[in-house]
Parts: C-alpha cells; structure tokens; sequence
C-alpha cells in the first residue's frame, strides 16, 4: 500500500494543469482590477461611495453620471501630461501634476512676487545750536513726507496703497502693483531717495493653482451627480445621507474657490513694501567750552604781600556775611533781652519784700 501513494495517475495530470492554469488566470485577473481601482480618481472613489449609501431605487439610475464624471476627470490630466512632460501621460502616477506644470509657457507662469525697500531721504545739517538742531528735524520730516507722497503716486491706475504707518523721520508704505509695472516701480523709487537695501523673494504657484483648477472641476462635477441622486431619492435615510455628502462637498468647493482666488490676487499684483527714512547729514561735533588756565603761583615778598591781602579779603568777606547774616535776628534778639530783664526785676523784687517780727507795731494790725 505505501509505494502505491507516490504512483502518478496518468488521468490526473492534465485535469491538475488546467486547475493551474485556471488559478493563475485568476489571480492575474484580479491584479489588473486592484491596478484599475487605485489609479481612479479619488473624486469618483467618492462618488461611488455616496451613490452606494442611496437606495436600490436610486443606484439603478444613477451610474450613468458618476461614469461620465469619472470619465472626464481622468481624461483632462491624462490628455495634459503628455505634452507637458512627453512622459506616459497616465493621470494616476505622482509626477503627473509636475509634468502639467512643466509644459506651461514662461510668460503664462503664475508667480507672487515681494519686495522690501529701505530708502534714506538725507538732509544737510545746519548748525548746533537748539534752533539748528530743531529746524533741521523738521526739514527732514518734510522730506520724508514729501518722499512719501512720490511714492503713494506710484501705485496710482490699477496698483494701490494697502497699507502705511510711522510718521516724523520714519514712514513705512506697502504698495500693490500689477506684476507687469513691477520693475518700472523699482526703478522710479531710486529717485525719491537713496536706497540702501533691498529684498526681493518669487514663488512659483503654477503647479498649485492647475491642481486646485483640476480639483474644483471635479468636485462640481461630483456635486452635479450628488444633486442627481438627490432629485432621484425616494427614502428618508437615502435624502439625508446624499444631503450630508452634498454639504461636504460644497464646503470643500467653496475653500478650494477661496484659495484660488487669494493666489489668483496674489500672482496679478506684487506687494512691495516701501520704508522711508529720514537721516541728517554733515553734522558738526560739538566743541565744549574751554576751561579758564590756573593763576600763576606767587612767590616773594609781593607775592607773600598778596596772598596776605587775599586771605584779609576773603576774612572780611566771612566776617561781613556773618554780620550779615545776624542783622535781621536782632529785633528778636533785643525783645528776648528786655523781657528777660523785667522778669528778672520781678524776682528780685520779690526776696527784698521785709519780714515783721513780733515786737513790731505793724503786726498787730
């Protein structure tokens, strides 16, 4: 019985082939499918998703717009990526989005342009004294207004002022300007002063706006299928649930809108933000007053003859201000003295009063 195991069955053979062959059909069959789903679009992905939570009722009349939706949006980057990179053109692999903003011509390129200038308006200074130093701060805030007025007249017609602050010796303009009078702006503040730095940054948002341009058509796409199915709903769970996916929908068209117009600002005016100061030239240092020289030192008899009639001097100018200053005390000091001696008067007077003895007369009356 044991060697009888590993016997081939001539029968067998082709019947186990053709189960393999059948397997690895199979196998290869569904290969292609998951390859098909993951480089669908995410939009009809979706679509599905929503058009698979209605009703049977609903699902059997619906597949016609999703499929068409589906349909155009592989069709737009597949039909752009081959001009743009002269790649495979396939819409699902990553680099599809690069290639479509690759073949997009230099002078059609959305870029945001900034620039930050710092300009000196310098005024030539006129003396030291207070009043100079006074008149030349208000020249130089007249220079900076005037400055400043040349450049708020650069943004005149298309371009505007969005913003201004500071005042006196420091001002601070931001323009916006149409892209195509940016360096024509750049080059005219040159004359209203003398620029000492600049910062100029570019960012090219070509890729981005066509990616969000593909993606706002897709999605008014779904939202167009999603209002289909919703004219098509018959239960209550089946309205609610297409109600839910069309408000998403909506809100992320709406954000997706919202972003394209700010970049869409953005690439058409350039921001160019102006500072303006005020600065004085040729100022002269201040020179401080010279102090006066020593005495010479004297020495001799005269010399000795003159410093002894100094210190007289200056010892009968010390004796002089301390009489000086006594003077007006002495009224006080003259009423004290006199009511010091009447009080003294009245004591004296009162130990000579005389004591009686027992023999005189006076002291039995």
């Amino acid at each position: 019985m044991g060697p009888k195991l590993f016997e081939r069955t001539p029968g067998r053979v082709p019947e186990v082939r053709t189960r393999r062959f059948g397997a690895l059909i199979a196998l290869t069959a569904l290969t292609l499918l998951l390859v098909a789903c993951t480089g669908a679009p995410s939009q009809t992905t979706s679509a599905a998703n929503s058009v698979a939570s209605v009703g049977a009722g609903a699902v059997a009349a619906a597949p016609s717009a999703p499929a068409a939706s589906s349909a155009a949006a592989s069709a737009a980057p597949s039909s752009a990526a081959p001009s743009a990179g002269g790649g495979s053109g396939d819409a699902g692999s990553p680099n599809a989005k690069v290639n479509v903003a690759a073949g997009v011509q230099a002078e059609n390129r959305q870029v945001i342009r900034t620039a930050s200038v710092t300009l000196e308006v310098r005024v030539k200074s006129t003396g030291n004294s207070a009043a100079q130093v006074e008149a030349d701060q208000t020249s130089v805030n007249k220079a900076v207004s005037d400055a400043a007025l040349e450049v708020r007249s650069l943004a005149n017609g298309p371009g505007f002022v969005s913003a201004s602050s500071g005042g006196g010796a420091t001002v601070s303009i931001t323009l916006r300007v149409p892209v195509t009078g940016y360096e024509s702006v750049m080059n005219a503040l040159a004359r209203d002063g003398i620029v000492t730095s600049v910062t100029e940054n570019t960012q090219d948002v070509t890729a981005q706006m066509i990616d969000i341009n593909s993606r706002v058509k897709s999605a008014a796409d779904v939202i167009a299928s999603l209002r289909t199915l919703l004219g098509k709903a018959t239960k209550i769970g089946d309205i609610l649930s297409v109600e839910s996916q069309l408000n998403s929908r909506e809100a992320d068209l709406e954000s997706m809108k919202s972003q394209l117009a700010g970049l869409s600002d953005q690439t058409s005016l350039s921001t160019i933000t102006v500072v303006i100061k005020g600065v004085i030239t040729d100022v002269k240092p201040v020179v401080p007053p010279k102090k006066p020289a020593p005495p010479a030192a004297r020495s001799g008899f005269l010399g000795g003859l003159a410093n002894g009639w100094d210190a007289a001097r200056a010892l009968g100018h010390a004796v002089l201000t301390v009489i000086g200053t006594v003077i007006p005390f002495l009224p006080l000091v003259l009423v004290l003295l006199i009511a010091g001696l009447i009080w003294r008067r009245r004591i004296r007077r009162g130990h000579q009063t005389p004591i009686l003895g027992t023999g005189d007369p006076r002291s039995t009356e």
